[in-house]
């Protein structure tokens, strides 16, 4: 009789705990507004071992911004949701996101524009994140921002 209340218990356990991943995995958030991504003010910080990172503006003309947002929302939507802390090589920084770049990963941070919610995506390295790398490394100041 006893163990007949515990399977009992277990089967509605399992049957909620399906019910709420089922909830979630059908409810996708779009996490920012993308019109507002990659805003004005963005810029690069390249890292390098033992020294002061660079960092420089991007100055990317409509049409690169339109490139640059496209390619975040399908990062963010091809991209698995990612809980590990990633060391940069280079980072792309602006309004409610980052983009950093390590030897084989790419890792986007987004966030509301009120910076309550944020999450985090990742990746490994391949083509489309080179070339947009390689746009954006061209689109950067010939100097460094002040500090």
């Amino acid at each position: 009789m006893r163990c007949r209340g515990i399977m009992g218990l277990m089967r509605a356990i399992f049957s909620l705990t399906a019910a709420v991943v089922l909830l979630v995995a059908c409810s996708q958030v779009e996490p920012v507004d993308w019109s507002t991504v990659p805003g004005s003010g963005s810029y690069m910080l390249e890292y390098t071992a033992g020294k002061v990172p660079k960092q420089r503006r991007l100055n990317l003309r409509e049409s690169e911004k339109a490139l640059l947002r496209t390619y975040l929302q399908e990062l963010a939507r091809e991209a698995e949701m990612s809980f590990v802390t990633y060391a940069p090589r280079l980072v792309v920084t602006g309004e409610n996101y980052s983009l950093n770049f390590t030897d084989d990963v790419v890792v986007l941070n987004i966030w509301d524009s009120d910076r309550k919610n944020a999450w985090q995506y990742a990746r490994r390295c391949c083509e489309a994140d080179d070339e947009v790398l390689e746009l954006l490394r061209r689109r950067t100041a010939a100097r460094s921002l002040s500090r």
